[in-house]
């Protein structure tokens, strides 16, 4: 996998977007100081990872985004993009899963992005990943994250500065070993979590085993009463299935007799009726209403005849007066005429007058009589009374004709207008007396009416107070019914809750199958009857219920549910524990191999690189020698002793702790002509072309892709230079240089050139230079 181009957007001085492509081996970019030229190297550092602000000459993230010119805005954010070319596929793993699928592509993209508040974000072929991705990726083409493929300027010796520990880890991440690592780290990590998990399965076991110790004692207990619980169970069956038929024959009993509660419903549609026909006795005191009636009417009569009375009395008076004007003008009239026909008028007047009495007396007799059929006491006395007066003044009356003969002469017109007023009364009084009669007869009729209103009124109140007799009586006789039903009901649910009682009790001794009495196929049930009566039985299983009491189980289900329960759970932490121990056993296997193959690829690592070293060595020293060995060395890991009361004095005494062995790679030299070995002996010259052969060196073992050089020819010669380019050009033939330089002997090595300079907007820009022009401008 070889980087193509880089992209940069609003990096540092790149205010606009700017593409540098490497087509060549050996791209050099030059330009003026200021111009940004070592900006293109720690866009690479930001690209691939780099945490480290510092290391890219800024205090903050914000540092490196465009701050903006006179003539260009401030930018939000930065983004660089660095392309590689995949079209052969390199992979240094077998994985396809996970980040290394982008591996797939011919091209892979690495972007990222950082904003003004400070966040960062990371692509790969413009999806979203972690850091960790991307320094997973990376490390398996040899790009780490110790930047030994990229050398600032100043950083040429860092590798000879380091501690033989760190030494080591660059090395490590150089020849590719970094994904040993990570896998060791990986299965450390497992095999800590495998060694918890196996703590937690014996924990777990150890807690389990009492309690499965106890269970599994129940359940021998439980296996030593099996056959009195199943001796129990068939005991139940028979008793529960006598019990149920017994319920079952109630409840269709009682169905069919309503229930106490349809006996109430009908006991209180009885009592509503009851209670209508007692309001309508009540009230059928009715008769009371009719009775006063008939007495108002009696009353009436009562007037109605004393008002007859008192006009028959006036009309006979009337008539009488009427009489005896009128004899007295026929006496005038005759008196003169013939007085021989005297005796003869007198005697027809009191033949009519004898006549008119008899009459009248019979028509008394009559209305009498009548009164005297309506059992009206009070109207026949006074119509008696009126009878005798009536008889009274018709015999004073036929006194007075016997002296008519003494009458002496009257004036006759005087006495017809008499006559006339006494007619015309009469007739007044007829009327009236005929209305007397017809207002007497219609309540005569009234009276009658309202008698046999009365008499059936106490016909129909007889018969609502039988009816209301025997409507109480058929209550008394449903309540009876329903106290019995009740009563019947109440003992049919004892009787069904003691069942229900015992099914439960019995269910905590022999579980379940206390519930197969209703399994049980009476038909085809070929078993001889049980002769023992229920008492006999509830006996009998009183007395196995105590015993299974007695041995101290309870709740068997539940027992054995558990015990199986706890046995899967053993069982289960066993089988876990026998599978950690197998992948404690693989993991452990898995880091030994691990780290024998890292250590192995470590030394054989070694042993190129010193062929490299020494080589890269010899060239640019002319000679000498030059050689990588790795050492151990003790290390004392110190820890301040607990507590504050320290003695300043003696404060050595007061740290203490374990040797450790620290391996590492130590550096040995030796300069043609010279006796110096030691590092610290060396010139600043000298250190830089021995950190620049070793780096080369590592590079030539495992090549990465590409490198970065800036300005790391700074501190040489124009000899030094020479040989410097001349091993530029032996690099270049694993991995892409750009190289960052002022050195012209450098600069002649490169087959293209890119030139930095700062634009009229303020921005950074780069120009391609022809080699023809190169040379020029190199001179």
């Amino acid at each position: 996998m070889q980087i193509v181009s880089l992209e940069l957007v609003g990096f540092k001085s790149f205010g606009k977007k700017t593409i540098i492509k490497f087509d060549s081996a050996i791209t050099s970019i030059v330009g003026p100081n200021g111009s940004g030229k070592s900006n293109v190297a720690e866009a690479v550092r930001f690209v691939l990872g780099e945490q480290s602000i510092k290391s890219m000459r800024g205090k903050l993230g914000t540092d490196l985004i465009f701050k903006g010119s006179n003539t260009l805005s401030p930018l939000a954010r930065a983004s660089v993009t660095a392309i590689f070319d995949n079209k052969n596929h390199n992979r240094n793993t077998s994985a396809v899963d996970g980040i290394f699928a982008f591996f797939q592509y011919d091209e892979v993209r690495i972007t990222r992005q950082i904003y003004s508040d400070g966040a960062n974000e990371y692509l790969i072929n413009d999806t979203k990943v972690r850091l960790k991705d991307i320094q997973e990726l990376l490390s398996t083409v040899s790009i780490g994250t110790t930047g030994h493929h990229i050398i600032s300027q100043g950083e040429a010796d860092r590798v000879l500065n380091a501690s033989v520990r760190e030494r080591k880890e660059m090395i490590e991440d150089a020849l590719g070993l970094k994904l040993y690592q990570w896998r060791i780290k990986e299965a450390e990590r497992k095999l800590e979590k495998s060694n918890i998990h196996l703590q937690n399965g014996e924990l777990a076991r150890k807690e389990i085993a009492p309690h499965l110790s106890f269970l599994k004692k129940q359940v021998e207990r439980i296996e030593n009463r099996k056959q009195q619980s199943e001796e129990l169970s068939n005991l139940y069956n028979v008793y529960l299935e006598r019990e149920e038929k017994e319920i079952e024959s109630e409840k269709s009993a009682l169905y069919l007799e309503g229930g106490s509660l349809l006996k109430i419903k009908e006991k209180q549609e009885l009592q509503n009726s009851i209670k209508l026909l007692e309001e309508k006795v009540q009230s059928g005191l009715h008769l009371s209403e009719t009775s006063d009636q008939i007495k108002n009417i009696e009353i009436q009569c009562r007037d109605l005849s004393s008002s007859r009375d008192e006009i028959y009395k006036r009309i006979v008076r009337l008539d009488a007066e009427e009489s005896v004007l009128q004899k007295n003008i026929q006496k005038s009239q005759a008196y003169d005429e013939q007085e021989k026909n005297k005796q003869a008028r007198v005697y027809i007047e009191k033949e009519k007058a004898l006549y008119t009495r008899s009459e009248l007396e019979s028509s008394l007799e009559q209305i009498s009589w009548r009164v005297l059929k309506q059992e009206f006491s009070q109207i026949s006395n006074h119509l008696q009374l009126l009878k005798s007066n009536t008889k009274d003044f018709f015999d004073t009356l036929l006194q007075q004709d016997n002296k008519i003969e003494s009458f002496i002469a009257f004036d006759t017109e005087e006495l017809e207008k008499e006559i006339h007023t006494i007619l015309s009364t009469r007739r007044e009084l007829a009327i009236l007396l005929e209305e007397k009669n017809i207002n007497l007869r219609d309540k005569q009729r009234e009276l009658e009416s309202h008698n046999d209103t009365l008499n059936s009124k106490k016909d129909l109140f007889h018969n609502e107070e039988k009816s209301l007799y025997q409507m109480r009586s058929t209550v008394s006789e449903i309540n009876r019914s329903i106290d019995n039903l009740e009563s019947r009901e109440k003992a049919l649910e004892i009787k069904c809750q003691m069942m229900k009682n015992e099914i439960e009790e019995g269910a905590s001794l022999i579980g379940k199958d206390i519930h197969d009495y209703l399994k049980k196929d009476k038909d085809i049930d070929t078993k001889e009857p049980d002769t023992r009566t229920q008492n006999e039985l509830y006996r009998l299983i009183v007395r196995l219920k105590i015993k299974l009491e007695d041995s101290g189980v309870s709740n068997v289900s539940d027992i054995l549910e558990e015990h199986r329960d706890a046995t899967e759970r053993d069982q289960f932490l066993i089988k876990e524990i026998e599978d950690l121990y197998k992948t404690k056993s693989d993991l452990t296997e898995l880091i030994i191999d691990l780290k024998q193959k890292l250590d192995s690829e470590f030394s054989l690592g070694i042993e190129k690189i010193n062929i490299e070293f020494n080589t890269f060595f010899t060239d640019m020293f002319g000679g000498g020698a030059a050689e990588l060995s790795i050492v151990e060395k003790q290390k004392r890991n110190k820890k301040k002793q607990e507590g504050s009361d320290l003695d300043l004095m003696n404060i050595d005494d007061a740290e203490s702790g374990d040797l450790e062995t620290e391996s590492g790679i130590d550096v040995s030299v030796a300069l043609p002509q010279k006796k110096v070995r030691d590092l610290s002996m060396l010139s600043g010259g000298e250190r830089a072309l021995t950190s620049i052969a070793l780096l080369f060196a590592i590079s030539q073992v495992n090549p990465p892709p590409f490198m970065v050089l800036d300005e790391t020819d700074a501190a040489l010669d124009e000899a030094n230079a020479r040989r410097y380019g001349k091993s530029l050009r032996s690099l270049a033939k694993h991995s892409k240089l750009i190289v960052i330089t002022h050195n012209r002997e450098t600069m002649n090595q490169a087959d293209s050139l890119y030139g930095v300079t700062v634009g009229k907007d303020g921005a950074s820009k780069v120009l391609s230079v022809k080699f023809d022009e190169a040379s020029e401008y190199a001179k």
